[in-house]
């Protein structure tokens, strides 16, 4: 999905698990579906909007088809990595109060503790969260998982890592972004905080940081038959076009955020097209970058009957404190495909996003979204109210200074979004989880091959903008989006749109997305 801001308008919305949003301003959703028929094949759908796109959430069916919403906003050129010069500190800010206060006593500090085998290193696993709404904290340190803004959220006072440390995550199951609310301040010293994808593995798709979405599966030949690779997941993600002759042959493409990814270099012919970008600069919306698709040999050729996996991408993250945030590294860079970490033509996830929020940003933050090797970037937003020196990023990063006060985390009231009702009859659960491998469980069991009936909603979203259908299948080829012709029924508060898939054999996700006029 995208961050981004107003969907409608000037107001960012947001959904779930697959949705993302598209530039102009949008939204996008990450709910996935899953369903799964009697013939235990599985299908995907995906929903989202971009305001020019929304973000949606997305429904995985197996049959199953899985779903994912999606709303998406198109974005300006990309940017990999920027860094900001240490400047003097200006006079101290009067603190915020963003960060609501605790329901009683105080929130803990976050206390660095290492992993075992490795005590420079702190994972943070993200499935321990308790769901809830997240805007009623809890004071144990434990965060709070809230399916409607798809984000897990912790509370403390004073956030410091030591220097020289690392602090990453482990995905939740719904693969939500990750926020981190300090009411006094964050230490981020030396430090680095790290919520980029996972590496590629062998026959399976690669996992996202938190908040973005997983690359493509990668294709091989079994006893002489072929194994088809997939595209990679979300919005943005890149596609694969197989060469017939003389033997089925793909490269993947790239995935994209703020930038389209990269389809292939000139020598590759069989090259697959990269998806839209999407999100706005105001990154309102937390959602990450999108998966770069699995390729097949001789192309993507890294293990001689093998293609690659595709690069997971990079997470989405939230930093936000009453009062400053010094120093630190970030990393949202999204994964490389399996081929790139043996030299081959592999390309890479997606970058993803981080939002800064705070009376007193330094201006030594340094950020590594990673688009490099075919993937684009992702976004950068801080909000602050202490002036900088300059821009190093020469207007790519969306920076506000003087209005921190009024900075809104969450979009609570009004919140567009784009769900997928139902797929051939069957309702989706408000919080699907797309399962997608053979060991992960469909939210939806049915038996829906053939022409089937897909039902989206939306809310607080325009009966004007335009709804496109992507659908990307767990082994094959991907024809890409389709816009949805048929009318909204309803008004801009709520609307539902129905059409009609012909849905094949196999795993499909159908990401959904629409883009505000």
């Amino acid at each position: 999905m995208s961050h981004g801001d107003p969907l409608l308008g000037s107001n960012p919305v947001q959904n779930r698990a697959d949705c993302a949003a598209s530039t102009n301003e949008g939204i996008a959703s990450a709910n996935v579906c899953s369903i799964a028929n009697s013939h235990s094949h599985a299908r995907r759908l995906t929903a989202a909007i971009d305001p020019r796109d929304m973000n949606m959430r997305t429904a995985l069916l197996v049959v199953g088809v899985a779903l994912v919403a999606l709303l998406s906003i198109t974005s300006a050129a990309p940017v990999a990595i920027g860094t900001i010069p240490s400047a003097t500190a200006p006079p101290p800010q009067p603190p915020l109060s963003i960060v609501p206060p605790p329901p009683s006593g105080s929130y803990p500090d976050f206390v660095f503790v290492g992993d075992v085998g490795n005590l420079n290193g702190m994972t943070i696993d993200l499935g321990l969260a308790q769901t809830g709404a997240w805007n009623v904290p809890n004071t144990n340190g434990v965060g709070i998982y809230d399916p409607e803004q798809w984000v897990v959220v912790f509370y403390y006072n004073n956030i410091t890592v030591p220097f020289g440390k690392v602090v990453s995550f482990k995905n939740h199951p719904s693969r939500a972004a990750v926020a981190l609310l300090a009411s006094g301040s964050m230490n981020l010293l030396g430090s680095l905080i790290s919520v980029g994808a996972g590496s590629a593995l062998p026959y399976d798709v690669t996992e996202p940081g938190p908040g973005g979405f997983r690359g493509g599966k990668r294709g091989h030949i079994n006893g002489g038959a072929i194994v088809l690779p997939s595209a990679g997941q979300g919005p943005g993600g890149g596609f694969q076009t197989l060469q017939p002759s003389p033997l089925q042959t793909s490269v993947g493409a790239g995935g994209s955020h703020r930038g389209v990814g990269v389809a292939a270099s000139p020598s590759e012919s069989a090259a697959g097209s990269a998806g839209p970008s999407y999100g706005s600069g105001s990154v309102r919306q937390l959602i990450g970058g999108s998966g770069s698709a699995g390729g097949l040999p001789p192309y993507q050729d890294c293990f001689g009957a093998a293609g690659g996996s595709g690069g997971g991408g990079g997470g989405a993250l939230l930093l936000a404190a009453n009062q400053s945030i010094i120093g630190g590294f970030v990393s949202a860079a999204g994964a490389y495909s399996e081929c790139d970490q043996f030299g081959y033509d592999g390309w890479r996830g997606a970058g993803g996003t981080l939002r800064v929020v705070a009376a007193h940003v330094d201006p030594a933050l340094s950020v590594y979204l990673g688009a490099a090797f075919g993937s684009a970037d992702g976004w950068v937003r801080i909000e602050k109210n202490n002036a900088w020196d300059s821009d190093p990023s020469n207007g790519v990063w969306s920076i506000a200074t003087g209005n921190a006060a009024n900075a809104v985390l969450f979009e609570t009231q009004g919140r567009a979004s784009v769900t997928v009702l139902s797929i051939g009859g069957m309702t989706c659960p408000a919080d699907p989880r797309a399962g997608f491998l053979a060991a992960e469980a469909p939210d939806i069991w049915g038996d829906v091959a053939g022409p089937v009936e897909i039902v989206l909603q939306g809310r607080n979203v325009p009966v004007t903008s335009l709804v496109f259908l992507r659908s990307t299948l767990s082994s094959g080829t991907t024809a890409g989006e389709t816009q949805i012709v048929a009318p909204a029924v309803g008004n801009d508060a709520l609307w539902t749109r129905t059409t009609v898939v012909d849905v094949p054999a196999g795993t499909v996700c159908f990401q959904a997305r629409a883009r505000l006029q």
